[in-house]
């Protein structure tokens, strides 16, 4: 498995948990150094530079203000990793599914990470998350949806009219 595979599933496994994410450790050390992250990290095969690598990374795209919103506040419901079946049984599963009641009507944000977006991988991906998107219609078929992808470079991809666009850093979509 290559470098880049193992990064990309360190970062998923970093932004399942956001919510216990800091930026300092307990002893004044690095975080990703803390037992629980190393635990969490050890199934990667990570050498400490890389660990703290991806660390670096998921912490400049929670930076960026859509990707905390993107990802909901505290008070949203979110299914991490959640397992759907589409119409034919098949299973797909989201890294996360956001659910944001707004006034009157809900929006699922189906977001997936990904490690860096190849200009060769956009189209794939861009079919995946139309796939997830089909999905979550099924399931929810009075829901608003929306879908993106989020990368270690950092960078925020929208999927509009079946294809991913990248935001600007104000969110809005670079058409």
């Amino acid at each position: 498995m290559t470098l880049a595979i193992r990064q990309g599933q360190a970062l998923h496994r970093i932004m399942e948990f956001t919510h216990l994410m800091s930026t300092e450790g307990t002893a004044g050390e690095h975080p990703v150094l803390e037992p629980v992250w190393q635990r969490c990290l050890a199934p990667f095969g990570l050498n400490e530079g890389q660990a703290l690598d991806v660390w670096d990374r998921a912490q400049a795209l929670l930076a960026l203000p859509l990707a905390r919103r993107l990802l909901g506040a505290r008070g949203e419901r979110a299914w991490i990793e959640r397992e759907w079946p589409d119409a034919h049984g098949q299973i797909c599963r989201p890294d996360r599914v956001v659910v944001d009641a707004i006034a009157d009507r809900t929006l699922l944000r189906v977001i997936d990470f990904k490690w860096r977006l190849l200009d060769s991988e956009r189209q794939p991906y861009a079919e995946q998350l139309a796939r997830y998107l089909e999905v979550m219609e099924m399931h929810s078929p009075t829901a608003h949806q929306e879908a993106f992808i989020l990368t270690a470079e950092p960078s925020i991809w929208q999927l509009i009219d079946g294809r991913l666009i990248h935001c600007d850093e104000a969110g809005r979509p670079a058409l």
